[in-house]
Order: C-alpha cells, then structure tokens, then sequence
C-alpha cells in the first residue's frame, strides 16, 4: 500500500506538471491587445481560426474609441515624392482634405502628422507609404462625422501651386519612368 501510494503521489506530481505545461501553452496562445478598445477587425475568428501565424504579423485592430482619432491612408510610392517635396518647401504642415468614400458630401479638413519612412507592398496599390493625420476633435464632434472603422478615404493633398504644363509633364514623366524601370 506504501507502495501505490508514493507511485500515486510521482504520478499526480507528473500530472500536475503536464497541467501546468498546458495551461502555459494556452496563456501564450491568448490575443491580448496593448491598448482597450473595441476589435475592429472583420470577423476575426474566422480570419484567424486554424491560420498559421508569423511573427511579428498583425492579427486583429483595435481601436480606441474614447480616445483621440487618427486617419491614416496609403499613398502610391511614386507619388510620395511630391508630398516630401512639397514638406520640405514649406514651414508649416501640409493642409489636407479628406472625405470618406461613402459620403463624398461632408469634407473636413486637417494636416499631415507623420509620413512613413517605410514602403509596404499592398495588393491594390503596389508599393505604398502611409501617411498619419489627427483628425481634430471640432470634426470629430460634428453632426456629420461618424466614425467608421477601416473606411476608405480619398484626400487630397495641397502640395503648393503649379501650372497644368508642368504638372502634368511631370505626371507624364513619371510614368514613362515606371514603366520602363528606369
């Protein structure tokens, strides 16, 4: 009986290891967001649900709502270039007017607050860099705006003034460039 005893004690000790084991494993495979706020994220557990998972690879948004606002879009790298160009010409930060697609009506209006230093491949666009505005808490609070997740946005970036001929030639000469790789 002593005997089955200590055999019966090394062998709850064992399980109890392999239950702390599992419950580990299960701590590491839980999603925790940095921030609270409400997962933006279209369906998300059929998203990740059985998926392979790479480092450092973006799993769900969350969005802050109580918090400030922020409107990031994605501009092709081959047009960056004027909005760098039109940021070091001037003191101030460069006026932007966005609307979202689904209501082209209601324009608001703000600046550039940060312009990527990297560029990301996207499906639609190709090579793109993001570009981050705030959206300022006077628009926020209008009747008008409402608040959408992971809407698309069209805006307009006032890069200085020049004459049709220029631009469009250099529109012209920037697309001959990409086409032949040059």
């Amino acid at each position: 009986l002593t005997s089955e005893i200590a055999e019966l004690g090394y062998e709850l000790a064992s399980l109890e290891d392999k239950r702390n084991y599992i419950r580990q494993r299960l701590a590491e495979l839980s999603l925790r967001s940095p921030i609270a706020g409400v997962v933006t994220t279209w369906q998300l557990k059929n998203s990740i649900d059985q998926k392979p998972v790479k480092w450092g690879e973006d799993l769900a948004s969350v969005a802050d709502e109580k918090g400030e606002w922020q409107l990031s879009f994605k501009v092709p790298e081959y047009r960056i270039g004027y909005i760098l160009e039109a940021r070091e010409a001037q003191d101030e930060p460069l006026e932007i007017q966005f609307f979202f697609e689904s209501d082209p009506e209601f324009r608001m209006n703000t600046t550039i607050v940060e312009i990527g230093s990297v560029t990301r491949l996207d499906s639609e666009l190709g090579p793109v860099v993001m570009v981050k505005c705030d959206v300022p808490e006077a628009i926020a609070s209008e009747d008008g705006f409402t608040k959408r997740h992971g809407s698309r946005v069209l805006a307009n970036v006032s890069c200085g003034k020049k004459t049709r001929l220029v631009a469009w030639t250099k529109e012209w000469f920037d697309s001959v460039r990409r086409f032949l790789v040059w």
